[in-house]
Parts: structure tokens; C-alpha cells; sequence
């Protein structure tokens, strides 16, 4: 899947359009807001600079999928549990 959305507080990117030029539907788009606010409160709670080391150090060791902070954003998108603070360590272990 392609990246659609991206945020490093206080900026979020959304794109509006699918790569072949389709219009995205309206509940596609809140879905990533949602995913990339997630994000955003991360990023106030841990800081900026840290939160970068620690995603980025989680991006070499699980990758993008497995990313502890990817997970529990969809997670948070997808409805199957609300945010909280730190909630992204839950997702440290791999999935099987």
C-alpha cells in the first residue's frame, strides 16, 4: 500500500487523490487523519527529536508494517482501541 497522509507536528500531509489520479473517498481520508493525529500526540508526549530516534530506530529493527508506532496508529484508526499515552509499547512484540 502507498503512503497517503504523513505528520511531524505541527504539519500533516493528506493526499486527496489514489495514484492513478482517483479521487479518494471522504471515510478514506478521515481514516488517515486519524492514523496521522495519532502521531501528532506521540510526537507532543515524547518530544519531536526523540520521538524520531525511537520511530526510526523501530523502522530498522520491524520495519514499516511492524513499526510499534504504525501499528498502534491503525489500530487507533481502524476503531479497535482509542488512544492513549505510550500506547504504542503494546505493539513491541512482532506479530506471529
Amino acid at each position: 500500500m502507498k503512503a497517503f497522509g504523513g505528520a511531524f507536528y505541527p504539519i500533516m500531509a493528506i493526499r486527496k487523490k489514489y495514484h492513478d489520479g482517483a479521487d479518494r473517498f471522504p471515510q478514506d481520508i478521515a481514516h488517515t487523519i486519524k492514523h496521522e493525529e495519532t502521531h501528532m500526540k506521540d510526537q507532543l508526549w515524547m518530544g519531536l527529536v526523540f520521538w524520531a530516534i525511537v520511530y526510526y530506530t523501530f523502522y530498522i529493527i520491524y520495519g514499516y508494517r511492524e513499526n510499534p508506532f504504525e501499528r498502534h496508529a491503525r489500530a487507533v484508526s481502524d476503531g479497535e482501541t482509542n488512544y492513549y499515552l505510550y500506547g504504542w509499547r503494546k505493539y513491541m512484540k512482532k506479530k506471529k
